[in-house]
Order: C-alpha cells, then structure tokens, then sequence
C-alpha cells in the first residue's frame, strides 16, 4: 500500500470520519486500509497526534480494543448498550498511558472492575495490566510492579483444583 492512504487519514479529525473510511475499505476488501483508518482512529481516540510513533499508536489500537472488549462484555450481561462512562471523560483529559496507569494503581489488591470482567471472562490478554507488562517503555515501575503483582495473583492454579 502506498503513503497516499496514511497521507489521507493524517488529516483526517474525527473518529466517525475514520470508521467510516475503515467501513468503506473493508466492504472493498482492503484491510490495509481499514487498518489505516483504524490506527488513525484510535490516535483521536486517545489523543495522539498525527504521525504518533508506530509502537505508541499499537498501544492505543490494543487499549481501545481492551475497552471495547470490557464494554461488549457488560452490555451482553445487562442486555443493553454500556459504555465505560468514567473511563471515557479521564481519557479525554489524561490521554490513554495515564488513564491506563490511574487503571493500575487505583485498583487496589483485587483490581478494578474491567480487570475483574475481563479476567472472569477469560480475556486475561485484554486486560490493562497485561497491556501494560507488553508496552513497559510507558510505564513507571510502580505500575508494572502492581500489574505483575495483580496477574500473578488471579493466575490460575496449575494444581489441577
């Protein structure tokens, strides 16, 4: 694929916009380019800039799938549309490595309740601390301590009880 498609999405300034063009390619079977928009979708989610670092814009296409996940996940319980209503405003305010660290650290010993769902749904990999453990470069030590800490601990027994 060429630049031209990266070139486009750059200046593209909504997220609707983008789901649409990721809609349109993907009904011509382009998945490159509904990549594309995807990527550039989840920088205006998380408020990247345009030309985010490639590593930093998978973190916020993998947090965004984390917070789908959770959020299909409650809406299939309770048999209605849930959204993540605190987490979305903090986003917006924070940016998406601080809102995932605030995850970390205020979840206590038992975590918060989107680590709780996805772990009890056995979508361990969505949940925010294994994101943070595979994108430590944007994480203090405190928070990949705590995430560590958290996944061993909800770990299944390997004893077979």
């Amino acid at each position: 694929m060429d630049d031209l498609y990266e070139k486009y999405a750059a200046h593209l300034q909504t997220v609707r916009e983008c789901e649409i063009g990721a809609r349109n390619a993907s009904q011509r079977d382009r998945q490159d380019v509904a990549d594309v928009y995807r990527r550039r979708a989840a920088e205006l989610r998380g408020n990247l800039p345009a030309g985010a670092p490639e590593r930093l814009r998978q973190f916020a296409v993998e947090f965004w799938g984390m917070l789908q996940a959770y959020e299909s996940i409650l809406s299939e319980k309770h048999g209605r549309t849930v959204k993540a209503s605190r987490t979305r405003p903090k986003i917006k305010r924070v940016g998406i490595i601080q809102t995932t660290a605030d995850m970390i650290l205020n979840g206590g010993n038992e975590g918060t309740q989107g680590f709780r769902t996805l772990i009890d749904s056995g979508r361990t990999e969505l949940a925010a601390e294994s994101l943070v453990l595979r994108y430590p470069e944007y994480f203090a030590e405190d928070v990949l301590n705590m995430a560590r800490g958290r996944l061993a601990a909800r770990a299944p027994s390997s004893s077979g009880s």
